[in-house]
């Protein structure tokens, strides 16, 4: 019984005095410390200190760490290789170069919150580098993921808000950004001289545009939702700008200004996409030899426009305006459907023509006035009805006529209303 109380007692005295080292030790004095291929955990607390990890460890923070940081340099600098960064919470002020930076291979970061002025992450010569599950609120209209020089990463299920890029990319190629979502910012993505870039699953909304394509060949763009982009004159969903062999497939493109823009582009390819509610669905600027087909148009004020534009491809997509005759029951229309941009031309002339959309005098109008060819773009073989999953994505036609029963049954019961209190 005596020596278990002199051991308890000894260890007890022990470990206060690991407590005491450990409350007296920086976190970068406990970086150095971590072996290469060794694991630290950052005990809850706010460190006011910049880190800088050179060497191959694993980083995981507990939930009420975090690291303020007011300096001039970034607050976490990560180099080398194989380095890994778990649940970290970083707040850095505009002075600081970055919150995070990164340079090297096969880093990981994780499950990260940070709070900035400055760019939130950036990559510099950075290759198989995952940034995953992060959470990034810009304080400043600054860019929250750089990269510049870096291939070959992955970016996935980020959520980006108030910031000016949500990820800018320059020089940068065969990244992957999948099911990441930015709202509030200038783009969502900016991609610029990027080859072979894949942007899949994600979620840009409340943006002046949702993505920028910019000398970037051979990228993949599919099964994005780019919505409620028209919070400026120049607002797109997505923007193809000198780029050749983009693939743009089964994207929703929902109440943008400009839904899809390719300008100044070659050889790209637009289908099976859902174009709704945008004030121009798909417009074509100095482009050439692209092909648009298999899409969904619904609900849109102007369906398509081409200025300077020629030799593209339109054919077998839905269009909730064409005039739907089919004799031989192929499927497609037996008449060209014809999107005719006169209502605009004449609206940006004069805004306030905009409350006479789909009037009979404004219809009259436009088919005595064409607009030029070269500013049409006609589709020669109109698909009949949606794809199956164009209509699910439009909405149940049953839902539709439900409310307006609805709203056609109170719209009765207050004229009825009305008329017994007169």
């Amino acid at each position: 019984m005596y020596y278990l109380r002199i051991f308890l007692l000894v260890t007890g005295i022990w470990l206060l005095m690991i407590d005491a080292m450990s409350a007296d030790t920086s976190l970068q004095e406990q970086i150095d410390r971590t072996p290469p291929g060794g694991t630290l955990v950052i005990e809850n607390g706010t460190y006011n200190e910049p880190i800088d990890i050179r060497k191959p460890i694993r980083i995981v923070a507990k939930d009420e760490a975090m690291i303020v940081y007011d300096g001039e340099e970034a607050a976490v600098s990560i180099n080398g290789n194989d380095v890994s960064i778990d649940n970290l919470t970083v707040k850095a002020s505009e002075n600081a170069t970055a919150a995070v930076s990164v340079i090297g291979e096969g880093h990981s970061l994780t499950n990260m919150k940070i709070t900035t002025a400055t760019t939130a992450i950036n990559l510099y010569k950075a290759r198989h580098v995952l940034v995953e599950g992060t959470e990034i609120i810009g304080q400043a209209w600054k860019r929250a993921v750089n990269l510049d020089e870096s291939d070959d990463n992955i970016l996935r299920e980020n959520i980006v808000k108030n910031v000016e890029d949500g990820f800018y990319v320059e020089d940068s190629h065969r990244n992957l950004f999948t099911e990441n979502e930015v709202k509030q910012a200038r783009y969502g993505f900016h991609i610029m001289y990027s080859q072979e870039i894949t942007l899949t699953e994600n979620d840009v909304q409340n943006s002046y545009t949702g993505a920028m394509i910019m000398g970037a060949d051979g990228a993949l763009i599919k099964r994005n939702i780019l919505k409620n982009n028209n919070e400026n004159v120049n607002a797109q969903g997505l923007l193809i700008y000198d780029s050749r062999g983009v693939m743009i497939r089964d994207n929703e493109l929902i109440n943008n200004r400009i839904g899809l823009m390719i300008e100044k582009s070659l050889d790209n390819q637009v289908k099976d996409n859902f174009f709704s509610s945008n004030y121009i669905a798909i417009q074509f600027l100095r482009a050439a030899d692209n092909e648009v087909s298999g899409n969904h148009f619904q609900l849109n004020l102007n369906e398509a426009q081409a200025i300077e534009s020629s030799r593209n491809t339109v054919s077998q997509n839905f269009w909730d305006s064409s005039v739907k005759i089919d004799v031989d029951q192929d499927g497609y229309g037996d008449l060209a459907y014809e999107a005719d941009p006169y209502f605009l031309s004449l609206t940006d002339e004069v805004p306030e023509y905009q409350l006479f959309f789909q009037s009979p005098g404004m219809s009259i109008l436009q088919k005595m006035l064409k607009s030029t060819d070269n500013a049409v773009l006609a589709d020669t073989e109109p698909l009949m009805k949606p794809e199956q999953d164009a209509e699910g994505r439009a909405g149940s036609p049953f839902i539709v006529w439900v409310v307006a029963f609805v709203m056609l049954g109170l719209s009765v019961i207050l004229f009825l209303a009305g008329r017994k209190k007169s």
